[in-house]
């Protein structure tokens, strides 16, 4: 086997491990907590031909979803949370329509609306939108996988706010496990 022509290339990783290890003890942003996620090339640009594809009737609703969560992502960045939580709301009950109320992107607009409800100071609606994402997470993708870190961490930093450190500290270790066993020290 040839060594790799472009070393830096597979240094990636661990350069991503120590920033995320960086901001893990600070809240996700909306966008960072990965609530526009990219897409994935075609089938004719390399992609596996195996995936999972939303079928063309799905594919309307959920472009819809997307931009409704690029718009709050956008209000909420501006500080507009009253005006970013029913596009929020939408974008859910669209992903939960469209993929079921068990898909990894129902995880990702739970926390979306889970994020601005945090930023409002409503601890008492974003828990329980942060705990069923870290769950739909566990259960889909598996215990070990990046986007758990990113939820344990995101429930974490809601219970850090509130002033329930004792309950924050086990899930931000666990959330940089989790980061260190997948990206590396």
């Amino acid at each position: 086997m040839s060594q790799p022509s472009n070393p830096s290339r597979y240094s990636l990783p661990s350069r991503y491990a120590r920033f995320l290890r960086q901001w893990l003890c600070t809240p996700l942003v909306l966008g960072l907590s990965l609530g526009i996620v990219p897409t994935l090339p075609s089938a004719g640009q390399g992609a596996d031909r195996c995936s999972i594809q939303p079928s063309p009737e799905a594919t309307a609703p959920l472009a819809q979803a997307a931009a409704l969560s690029q718009q709050a992502l956008t209000l909420s960045q501006a500080g507009c949370y009253q005006q970013a939580l029913p596009l929020a709301e939408r974008a859910l009950q669209i992903h939960e329509q469209q993929l079921g109320p068990q898909h990894p992107d129902v995880a990702t607009s739970l926390n979306n609306l889970a994020l601005l409800y945090k930023a409002q100071g409503l601890y008492s609606q974003a828990e329980p939108l942060h705990q069923r994402a870290l769950t739909i997470r566990e259960q889909q993708l598996g215990p070990q996988h990046p986007l758990v870190a990113t939820s344990l961490n995101n429930l974490a930093s809601l219970y850090k706010d509130q002033g329930l450190y004792s309950q924050a500290e086990p899930l931000y270790q666990r959330a940089l496990t989790i980061l260190e066993q997948q990206l590396g020290p």
